[in-house]
């Protein structure tokens, strides 16, 4: 979900993910149970998705250069902020 706002009502675009803790393996026959994902690795792939993304859909020189930037000014990648949430009780598997 894309916010423009905070809770405040000030101009602040982010977005709200929802994550599982795992996938189907590749034979989608069985659930691969995933402990733990780097906070790291996270936040750098987030941001390669992102820029890349906006490098491809938006191909202008101004765009390309703002990216560039972008990856160097951020080398460690854009914040994510990760919660962890319970599964409801009412849930199936």
């Amino acid at each position: 979900m894309l916010h423009t706002h905070g809770r405040n009502g000030q101009y602040h675009p982010h977005l709200h993910l929802l994550a599982t803790s795992g996938g189907y393996d590749a034979q989608g026959t069985r659930w691969e149970h995933l402990e733990y994902l780097p906070y790291a690795l996270r936040r750098r792939k987030w941001q390669w998705h992102l820029l890349t993304m906006l490098r491809q859909t938006l191909q202008t020189d101004a765009v390309k250069r703002l990216v560039d930037v972008c990856f160097r000014k951020y080398p460690h990648g854009l914040v994510t902020n990760v919660q962890k949430g319970a599964v409801p009780s009412q849930s199936q598997s």
